[in-house]
């Protein structure tokens, strides 16, 4: 006998009323008892699928919590959360506060380190230019990016305008041989001359002047009349020829003299004639240095203030070979000093005796002493003589000279003397009342007597005194 255990009979359910079961009424018949299902019986209703594994199963439990994740979430906006049934969603709501636009959230730029900012500079704006370092993921959208950027830059940097490099400098020896081709195929033209220029003297004609200074500027401009009217009648020819010799660098072998001929107006300047010289020289013209009787000649000067008459010749070459000329002939008039400084007993002096005789003749020397002693002891003083008729003459003068010796020295040093070869003489006698005419000094509006000492006139030193009635 088998020590299992009987199991005990169950008990019959009650059974079951339907929902939707009728009232009795008392002409219809009782509805049959409903059929009771057993528990274990439930299975046998529904049809099992066999073919499935325990890896499949596993899926569709996968899709299905998928499916049930889905329908637990719950968009919530601001706007509606009054109308939300909080039965919908069984997780627990959460409190949503609104955020204001400027919620003190700093632009993400600001986060940034100065490695990752790089500011460029455009005509009008500032492009802010992000440099991270690319993900293997987003390299290629950042490097079509920065293509794209620099397209804009390339483009803008287009329509600016780009400064220009200098060209490097080109040595004299290639633009000298660009000269000598361009002079054989052209052939040399000549510089047109340049157009006189006329300066205006500033008119006082509008201003009101005090009376003493009106008649000082009327002399003034009358005497500007006449030596600008007898200036160019003066002097010699109105046209001077001149010939330019140009002087190479003694060092340079290859350079050879040139001779420019031209003719120049009496009170022209050389300004034409030296840039003639410096187009037949192929130099620049504020290089080009002219000389008469070694001594510069400036462009400003004209030939009648140099003392040329009809005809000279200049000297002209470029201003490095003037400093080196000017160098050696200092050096040459050093070296040929005399020896006159040494003293009297020294032995130089009797073994090399001094090439100027004038300086080193023993009588000679005590009558400059002589002399010198008496110019120191007289009172002598310098005057300047003005007329209308020529310019100023300066005189030395002592107390003791008389005013007609006085006018005699001005004729003389005037040209004027043959104009007036009977003055001096004794005057003959026209009447009564009438006195001797011819030159006379005037100071201070008084006319001197021709026998009377300047020295009662009470003159200094570089005084102005008149001369009338030429």
């Amino acid at each position: 006998m088998s020590t299992r255990p009987r199991p005990k009979p169950r008990r019959a359910r009650p059974p079951v009323a339907t929902l939707c079961t009728p009232e009795p009424s008392s002409s219809s018949p009782p509805p049959p008892p409903a059929h009771t299902v057993d528990a274990e019986d439930e299975d046998s209703l529904f049809l099992r699928n066999r073919n499935r594994t325990a890896q499949a199963w596993k899926k569709l439990n996968k899709v299905a919590e998928a499916k049930e994740a889905k329908e637990q979430v719950i968009e919530i906006s601001d706007d509606d959360d009054d109308h939300v049934n909080a039965r919908a969603t069984p997780r627990p709501r959460k409190k949503h506060s609104k955020k204001t636009e400027n919620d003190g959230v700093l632009p993400s730029w600001t986060k940034m380190s100065a490695k990752e900012i790089n500011l460029i500079s455009s005509d009008e704006d500032e492009i802010l230019e992000l440099v991270q370092h690319a993900t293997p993921n987003g390299k290629r959208r950042r490097e079509t990016e920065r293509d794209e950027r620099k397209d804009v830059k390339r483009s803008r940097s287009r329509s600016r305008s780009r400064s220009i490099t200098p060209p490097p400098a080109i040595p004299e020896q290639a633009r000298q041989h660009a000269r000598e081709a361009i002079r054989q195929i052209m052939g040399a033209v000549p510089r047109p001359k340049t157009p006189p220029m006329e300066f205006l003297d500033d008119s006082i004609d509008n201003l009101d002047l005090d009376p003493a200074l009106a008649s000082i500027a009327k002399q003034m401009q009358s005497e500007r009349a006449r030596q600008g009217s007898a200036a160019p009648d003066t002097g010699g020819p109105p046209l001077v020829s001149i010939s330019v010799k140009w002087v190479p660098h003694p060092k340079d072998p290859v350079a050879r003299g040139q001779l420019v001929t031209s003719k120049v107006k009496r009170h022209d300047s050389f300004h034409g004639l030296v840039e003639e010289v410096a187009d037949a020289a192929e130099v620049m013209t504020d290089h080009v240095v002219l000389s008469y009787d070694n001594k510069r000649v400036f462009p400003s000067a004209t030939p009648h203030t140099i003392g040329l008459w009809a005809e000279a010749e200049l000297e002209a070459c470029d201003r490095i070979t003037y400093e080196y000329l000017q160098q050696a002939r200092r050096q040459r008039s050093l070296s040929v000093q005399p020896l006159d400084h040494h003293e009297a007993g020294s032995p130089t002096r009797g073994r090399f005796p001094s090439t100027i005789p004038e300086e080193s003749d023993p009588e000679a020397e005590p009558e400059a002493d002589a002399e010198s002693a008496a110019e120191e002891e007289d009172d002598k003083f310098r005057l300047t003589l003005r007329s209308g008729k020529t310019k100023d003459v300066p005189v030395t003068v002592r107390p003791t000279t008389t005013c007609e010796a006085i006018i005699r020295a001005f004729l003389k040093k005037a040209g004027l003397a043959d104009q007036y070869p009977n003055f001096g003489a004794p005057a003959t006698k026209k009447g009564k009342g009438k006195s001797a005419g011819g030159p006379r000094l005037m100071v201070d509006g008084d006319k001197l007597d021709p026998s009377s000492v300047i020295g009662d006139a009470d003159l200094e030193d570089g005084d102005l005194v008149e001369v009338v009635g030429l």
